[in-house]
């Protein structure tokens, strides 16, 4: 995705469940739970509440990015 752009997964706690390329040192797996690093963005918040979109927002950098999201639902036992 070049050097400014990410995918990235959040979980409905809002912490992150993937690492991010563009600030893992605040937005790694590790450091969003060790830190309660939360992505409340408008894209993380439409994703959780099932709805997709894409919209230039602020990112949880506070930076204007296109952004694209969705909502993934995961079941155990599959």
């Amino acid at each position: 995705m070049g050097e400014t752009g990410e995918s990235y997964l959040v979980g409905q706690d809002y912490l992150m469940r993937s690492n991010s390329y563009l600030n893992p040192s605040q937005y790694s797996v590790e450091a969003s739970f060790a830190n309660n690093n939360k992505v409340q963005t408008k894209a993380a918040n439409s994703a959780l509440n099932g709805e997709q979109g894409t919209q230039v927002i602020m990112d949880y950098n506070n930076n204007p990015v296109v952004s694209s999201w969705d909502y993934i639902e995961l079941t155990s036992g599959i």
